[in-house]
């Protein structure tokens, strides 16, 4: 029997990079696969503990979190469930600098990424995803069906069809009591803020952003819950799981770090020279005086050339 290794190199002026080459199986198994965007300064670890226990209860079986940055409570949550096996972090470090002697002629690579950085992880993400069905939700997005769960309704919606996607309709919803308190009874019986857009799948995106209460927009009711089955139980879960990740021990969320973002993207927005910038670097220096956040620490993983 032989066994043979097949390179891949590549040139970049007078240097090279020589990659392995594996062989993509198409073979899938059942289930449901979540990619998260690159997180940047993410500090709602109360969001990733709601986020992740409802999509497991509407189905899902993995989901891979790209990261750049976070609180350490976040970062703890992230490592809870790492541990448990249900959460694959992928690095997203910082992308590298041209060299010094150019580097004032062109703009910083890291400052003027941003969503062709999204549509990067998303479309590395696709080529990890190893279940059948897959999708792509922020930590404050939940997607579910009007009644039952969501891997049952788009399993049964796919199969034996030309149905190649579901287009669920957003829904943004806020908690009294907010979910910031450590306190989730809210989730139950969630308020939903009065949107109208085009008929799409029989559901919803459950879009929880934390500001949402601020907004004073009229709420009403809608049937879409977080939670397939019983609610009460499901909190219970998230509270108890809250409790294991902090030993008993919750700390009290500052708003300060997301506060802080927000002025800084306010910042980054307004550009008149039609400039793709991007948080990941622009904010460093300012987040940088607000938090001590756990950072990416993988080799980078981009290559620049020029």
């Amino acid at each position: 029997m032989f066994f043979f290794h097949i390179y891949v190199t590549i040139h970049l002026g007078s240097r090279k990079v020589v990659l392995n080459v594996q062989k993509i199986y198409k073979k899938s198994t059942e289930g449901l696969t979540v990619c998260v965007l690159p997180i940047h300064y993410y500090s709602q670890w109360q969001n990733i503990i709601l986020y992740i226990e409802a999509w497991r209860a509407q189905g899902a079986t993995r989901f891979i979190v790209y990261y750049h940055s976070a609180t350490k409570e976040t970062w703890k949550t992230l490592e809870y469930y790492r541990d448990l096996g249900i959460v694959d972090i992928k690095s997203w470090p910082s992308f590298p600098g041209v060299p010094a002697d150019i580097a004032d002629k062109y703009p910083k690579i890291d400052d003027s990424t941003f969503i062709l950085s999204y549509f990067l992880a998303i479309n590395i993400c696709i080529l990890n995803i190893k279940t059948k069905i897959g999708t792509v939700a922020d930590f404050d997005e939940v997607m579910v069906p009007t009644n039952g769960r969501l891997l049952d309704y788009a399993t049964e919606e796919m199969t034996g069809s030309k149905v190649g996607a579901l287009s669920f309709e957003n829904h943004y919803v806020s908690f009294t009591s907010r979910i910031y308190t450590s306190n989730f009874s809210g989730v139950a019986s969630p308020k939903f803020n009065v949107y109208r857009g085009p008929p799409k799948a029989d559901g919803a995106l459950l879009h929880f952003r934390y500001d949402a209460e601020s907004k004073n927009l009229t709420t009403t009711e809608k049937p879409y819950r977080f939670f397939p089955d019983n609610h009460s139980t499901h909190i219970k879960n998230i509270e108890d799981t809250s409790h294991k990740i902090f030993n008993g021990s919750i700390p009290k969320f500052s708003s300060k770090s997301y506060d802080t973002l927000q002025e800084c993207i306010n910042k980054v927005i307004p550009v008149e020279d039609k400039v793709c910038l991007s948080i990941g670097g622009i904010c460093k220096a300012e987040m940088d005086k607000v938090n001590d956040w756990v950072y990416a620490d993988s080799e980078p993983i981009f290559l620049v050339a020029t």
